[in-house]
């Protein structure tokens, strides 16, 4: 035997060897090797442990992935180069070609084992095939005593995988070995014939946390149908005062009938007592809180919510001498946004500025009554090149420590989102509002001035509404 002849032989062996472990390891022992070393072959001829060389070519092209140190091939079904890429991705993350992934590359077959084509594969050299997704092998579902699913043959393992039943067990899932060991991945692709085993564990009846009821009683229902078992059912507790007379504190569930029976308790106690609403400096905080103007193709309104309100009016115009008017009355205590795509009865104007403030009301005797009032938002239109919006407020300090009678002056300043225009100075640059006069109040200057003692927030607003708080403790 000369030395090129050796020489292949040594490196058929090799491959052979090498591909019998890795075969091996992904559970089959199946090695064909058949050698192709010229003509052209329908990939579904092609098995896992057969050898081909440069020389050979499909009869239908595939992306395949090529070990070029470990001389190994994967042939896949497909033909574009997502495919390869997917699958050297799977190849470079196993324990055997991890160290080495610049070694592991992917393309067309047709390309790589043309002999007369630049490709990087070595003439006269044996490459070994360790997987052929082309190939449909028998898929053989041993249920271990669960309902029976028909066999099947397929290149790779369904996605997803078939589930049994079986009285008194709950499915563990699907095993490419009787002892349980090795978990079966749905999509995986076959070298061999396949068994997969179910694995079973005995059922414990389990239950749901939500709480189910009635207008009794509450439990926590079984989330199995082998049982109606009800785990800790008990009679729902109500308290004396409020939502609590007719909502159960354990399990939340309202009771219709207690709930009628308290609104007209209230009722005749409303009746009996004149309703009293008042418009204060914590409950327009509260609606400044979250007011915010977005203007655009639409305008984007949302604000704080008001304890007691019933709604909201949102009053809109442009910039400059048209009045505000109610483009929005908003009649639930909880919607705290609206989108208002009309002004003056046509589209937005994107290059005009807009202006903006929300009244929180409560209904009294059938009529509005004002019990909070936003600032005034000035927002730049989102087509507006003359000027911009404030990103932010910076302060020189967050907190103060006053004694009574003592005063502080607010140094902020503003970051612009745009650096290169100017803020829109329809109004004052700041505007200043306390949370409760009676700790401390702040002039139209910023300066605050302590009046009795207590904690309370001043608040800076910028044009846009743009916001930050102050703490201020009189002592």
């Amino acid at each position: 035997m000369n030395k090129l002849h050796r020489s292949r032989y040594i490196n058929v062996v090799v491959s052979m060897m090498m591909a019998f472990l890795m075969l091996a390891a992904m559970g089959t022992t199946q090695v064909h090797a058949a050698q192709y070393t010229t003509g052209t072959i329908d990939p579904a001829e092609l098995k896992a442990g057969d050898v081909v060389y440069r020389g050979v070519q499909l009869t239908v092209d595939r992306q395949i992935v090529v070990c070029k140190k470990c001389n190994m091939i994967w042939i896949t079904t497909g033909t574009d180069y997502g495919t390869g890429d997917m699958k050297r991705s799977e190849v470079v993350a196993t324990e055997a070609h991890k160290d080495h992934p610049d070694k592991v590359g992917y393309s067309e077959f047709n390309w790589y084992f043309n002999l007369d084509s630049s490709g990087p594969l070595l003439k006269n050299t044996p490459y070994t095939i360790v997987e052929n997704a082309n190939i449909k092998y028998k898929i053989i579902y041993n249920t271990n005593g669960g309902s029976q699913i028909a066999e099947e043959k397929q290149t790779s393992l369904p996605d997803p995988l078939p589930a049994a039943t079986k009285d008194g067990y709950e499915f563990a899932g699907w095993y490419t070995d009787a002892d349980f060991t090795t978990i079966a991945r749905p999509g995986q692709a076959l070298t061999a014939d396949t068994t997969l085993y179910a694995k079973w564990v005995e059922h414990r009846h389990t239950f749901r946390d939500e709480w189910s009821s009635n207008d009794t009683s509450h439990w926590h229902a079984a989330t199995c149908e082998h049982t109606t078992e009800k785990k800790d059912e008990a009679a729902h507790v109500y308290g004396t005062a409020g939502v609590e007379r007719y909502t159960c504190s354990v399990c939340k569930y309202v009771s219709e009938t207690r709930k009628r029976e308290a609104e007209a308790a209230d009722k005749k106690n409303t009746e009996s007592k004149p309703v009293k609403v008042k418009r204060t400096e914590a409950k327009d905080a509260a609606l400044n809180s979250k007011f915010n103007v977005k203007a655009g193709k639409t305008v984007k309104v949302t604000w704080g919510k008001v304890k007691d309100a019933d709604g909201y009016d949102v009053y809109m115009a442009y910039c400059g001498k048209d009045k505000e008017k109610v483009v929005k009355s908003v009649k639930a205590a909880d919607s705290l946004s609206v989108e208002i795509s009309k002004l003056k009865k046509k589209g937005i104007n994107q290059k005009k500025n807009i202006k903006c403030h929300v009244l929180a009301y409560k209904m009294v005797d059938g009529k509005k009554v004002t019990v909070a009032k936003s600032i005034t938002i000035h927002a730049a239109g989102k087509k507006n090149k003359s000027v911009t919006d404030a990103k932010s407020i910076k302060l020189k300090k967050t907190s103060y420590v006053l004694a009574k009678g003592k005063k502080a002056v607010v140094k902020a300043s503003i970051v612009k989102k745009d650096k290169k225009r100017p803020i829109i100075n329809h109004i004052s640059e700041f505007r200043y509002a306390t949370s409760d006069s009676k700790v401390a109040v702040v002039s139209k200057n910023g300066k605050i001035t302590a009046k009795g003692k207590g904690s309370c927030s001043i608040y800076v607003y910028a044009t846009n509404g743009c916001a930050q708080k102050i703490k201020v403790v009189v002592k």
